[in-house]
Order: C-alpha cells, then sequence, then structure tokens
C-alpha cells in the first residue's frame, strides 16, 4: 500500500465521523463554518505532535526509569495534547457565541475542532507504519478516536455551558479529561499493560459523559426533536 492510501484509509472514517457529529448536533450550522474547525482541530494535532516530540527527551531525562512510562503517558502525551486541544474547543466556543450560533452550533463547533484532531494523529500513525496502516487505523477508529471524541465532548459541554450562563467545574472535567487519556496511554506504553483495560477506560468514561449530558440538559437534534412543544 503507498503512503497516499494509506492517509485516505486513515481520513475517509473521520470525514464522514465529522458529517455524522454536524448532523447529530446541529444541522442547522453553517458546514462551512464546521469544517473549519475541524481543519483546525488537524492543525492543533499537528501543533501538539511537534510540541511533544521537543518536549519528551527533555521530560523523560528528568524522570526516573521506572517512572518514565507515567510520565511519557500522562505528561507527554495526555496533559500536553488535551491543553493544546482544550485551547482550540474554546477558540471554536467563543467563535461560534460572537457570530450568534446558538449552544448547539457551539458545541459541534467545538467537538469539530476534537475530531479534526483525532484524525489528523490517525493519519500520521497510519503514514508511519504504512504496511500495517489498515490494523492501525482500524484499531485506532475503536479506541483512539472514540477516546478523543468523548474528551472533546466533555471540554465542549463545559466550554459551551459557561458561554450559556450555566455553571459546570471546567477544572474537574479537566482532570477526568487528562487522567482517562493518561491511562489510556500507560496501557499502551507500557510493556505489562492489559490492553483490555482500554476498554474499560471507554466505557468508563463514556458512562461519565453520558451522566453529565443528562445533568446539565445536553441533548442531540433527534432528542430535540421529540421533546413536544408545549
Amino acid at each position: 500500500m503507498s503512503p497516499l492510501w494509506a492517509i485516505v484509509g486513515a481520513v475517509v472514517p473521520g470525514v464522514w465521523l465529522f458529517f455524522r457529529v454536524s448532523t447529530t448536533w446541529a444541522p442547522q450550522a453553517p458546514l462551512g463554518f464546521l469544517t473549519s474547525h475541524f481543519l483546525a482541530g488537524a492543525a492543533v494535532g499537528i501543533f501538539a505532535g511537534l510540541f511533544e516530540f521537543a518536549l519528551e527527551p527533555a521530560l523523560l531525562r528528568l524522570a526516573p526509569g521506572s517512572f518514565a512510562v507515567f510520565v511519557q503517558a500522562f505528561v507527554v502525551a495526555a496533559l500536553i495534547e488535551e491543553s493544546l486541544k482544550c485551547v482550540g474547543i474554546k477558540a471554536a466556543a467563543d467563535r461560534a457565541q460572537a457570530m450568534g450560533l446558538d449552544a448547539y452550533g457551539a458545541l459541534a463547533a467545538a467537538l469539530s475542532v476534537g475530531l479534526g484532531f483525532a484524525v489528523l494523529e490517525c493519519a500520521l500513525y497510519a503514514l508511519a507504519d504504512v504496511p500495517n496502516s489498515l490494523t492501525i487505523t482500524l484499531a485506532r477508529y475503536v479506541t483512539a478516536v472514540p477516546l478523543h471524541y468523548l474528551n472533546g465532548l466533555l471540554f465542549a459541554i463545559a466550554y459551551v455551558s459557561r458561554r450559556y450562563d450555566m455553571t459546570v467545574e471546567l477544572g474537574w472535567l479537566f482532570l477526568v479529561v487528562v487522567v482517562a487519556h493518561g491511562f489510556y496511554d500507560y496501557v499502551l506504553f507500557d510493556e505489562n499493560g492489559d490492553e483490555i483495560l482500554i476498554l474499560v477506560v471507554l466505557f468508563g468514561l463514556g458512562q461519565y459523559v453520558r451522566w453529565t449530558r443528562t445533568t446539565y440538559g445536553i441533548k442531540t437534534a433527534a432528542e430535540r426533536a421529540a421533546i413536544p412543544v408545549s
């Protein structure tokens, strides 16, 4: 398989997911506006990769040998990636509100950033191992991409809710996101890690996102359409 087809195989499912996100949360939002944030998320992913590449050697030199995997997972990967993605999602929510979009348009824009980040990361992993790119892509679309999506949804709920006069504990949600991402990577990086724990993390994160949506009344377009008008 050529590198081009490896990238195509990694990106096409993500583009389909992007359209699903837009129709699921805010079918009324301008598609061009959401697309620009999807591409912005990919740009954030490139920047995060460069940032990690620059900082990882120094951080690992400071960490004791037995602590290196923890630092690599929770600091180099989780903290850096989620912090930068958090900035991108905040910018999307701010811009959407400034344009006069409703809360769900802002939510879709913020989610587009997170999804763009995840798809870019998937393409880079596929390009790094072209012969096994299809296997890598499949594995990431059932693990890493849902992780980024769920984390992005938590950030989106936090920022959008705060913009539209709802109280959300942003610091707590950020901690949840970093811990979930860090534990996911720790299992991957640890030679003795049991990869079934990744599915446990995703299930637990999914349930927490569901609880958060219910708590703050965040509904999909279909759920909102099903509510009777009084």
